[in-house]
């Protein structure tokens, strides 16, 4: 496991095994050889016996048979893989998956999961500022079509009444106005300090951990 610039690596190998079953039908010893493909990225592993030769395309192995013996011989190979995600859209749920696979140290999951703790609250934040935007674009809306209304009522005793209360709205738009803007100002410098918070947690992450058996 490993950051680097922001990014968060897993590195691990990918391995398989390829078992050849050889049986000597006669009655002399004999010995056999193995032909198993190189393939590229991939690599022979420790359990299997180095080879007694190589090509181009092919390890070879000696087989030494007795009489009627049967030989299972084993060829395991890994390659080496990488995952890799941006730690600016790291999720909860990738977090998960590294722990349900048995992937991840305490220390790692605790790191990343503060992340996501203050990504989650950020998130949170630009939910709670998009509402309150919306909320004061609607009133302006609205206090457009009031102020058209009024420009369009004639001086009459029922007009006047209905201006009054196009005003009356008015004044308590205005009121809640004043209240959004105060919210609004809070939440901005709230997200700036939780996004300082993510930066600063980002730059000090300090992974580099090698959690082979």
């Amino acid at each position: 496991m490993r950051v680097v610039d922001g990014v968060f690596q897993a590195h691990y190998y990918q391995t398989t095994e390829k078992v050849y079953k050889v049986t000597n039908q006669t009655d002399r010893a004999r010995t056999v050889f193995i032909e198993h493909p190189i393939r590229q990225d991939w690599e022979l592993t420790d359990k299997t016996r180095k080879p007694d030769g190589k090509s181009a395309h092919f390890y070879r192995f000696r087989i030494p048979l007795e009489p009627h013996a049967s030989v299972e011989f084993p060829v395991t190979e890994r390659r080496a893989l990488m995952d890799s995600y941006a730690l600016v859209n790291f999720t909860r749920s990738d977090l998960e998956l590294f722990i349900a696979r048995n992937q991840i140290d305490a220390q790692t999951r605790d790191a990343l999961g503060k992340l996501i703790e203050i990504k989650t609250r950020i998130a949170e934040a630009d939910a709670r500022l998009a509402s309150v935007n919306k909320e004061m674009e609607e009133i302006a809306q609205d206090q457009e079509r009031l102020r058209e209304n009024i420009k369009a009522l004639t001086a009459t005793a029922e007009a006047r009444q209905l201006i009054a209360r196009y005003v009356s709205k008015a004044d308590e738009q205005e009121t809640r106005l004043e209240q959004l803007t105060k919210d609004r100002k809070a939440l901005s410098d709230e997200r700036a300090r939780l996004q300082a918070e993510f930066d600063s947690a980002l730059r000090s992450l300090d992974i580099n951990r090698n959690l082979t058996s």
